[in-house]
């Protein structure tokens, strides 16, 4: 499959939406942590949140169906999901691989901390714990760091 990452257009947002929603409830903890959310104020925080302070770029494959998306602001990667359908296809390390090319030296992010496939992935890829903590809802959290010195996800 190709994969071709593109910055974010107004007319993905449903398509973002959905994806953030779906992969969430796929986590090892979504089902719980999803429904502590409506739809209507998931809508609310990716329009007014996460858009208002990141570039978001969409992964998509050959017949422009959007797959992921990654919402970046400099170094930190605000949100990297990809549909559970299209997982593991390469997707997640091409958003990577264009997030070290728009900050080269370093990216960072935060998973939840009982997200254990996101925490296996982003360690098996080479990035490192950096601290423990609990996300601005009390939840546990984990920050993770990347240090490129190729600028290239391993």
């Amino acid at each position: 499959m190709k994969i071709r990452n593109r910055k974010y257009d107004s007319k993905d947002f449903d398509h973002v939406l959905v994806i953030w929603r779906i992969s969430r409830e796929y986590s090892s903890n979504g089902a719980d942590y999803a429904k502590q959310h409506t739809l209507y104020e998931d809508i609310t925080y990716l329009r007014d949140h996460i858009l208002s302070v990141n570039n978001l770029w969409v992964a998509e494959n050959e017949n422009q169906e959007i797959l992921g998306f990654m919402a970046i602001n400099n170094d930190f990667i605000d949100c990297l999901y990809i549909h559970p359908d299209h997982q593991d296809k390469g997707i997640g390390r091409s958003l990577l691989q264009h997030a070290l090319k728009l900050s080269p030296k370093k990216i960072w992010l935060h998973t939840l901390a009982d997200n254990t496939r996101a925490r296996s992935y982003y360690e098996h890829l080479g990035f490192r714990l950096i601290s423990e903590g609990k996300n601005e809802e009390g939840i546990p959290d984990v920050t993770y760091e990347y240090t490129s010195i190729e600028g290239k996800i391993i």
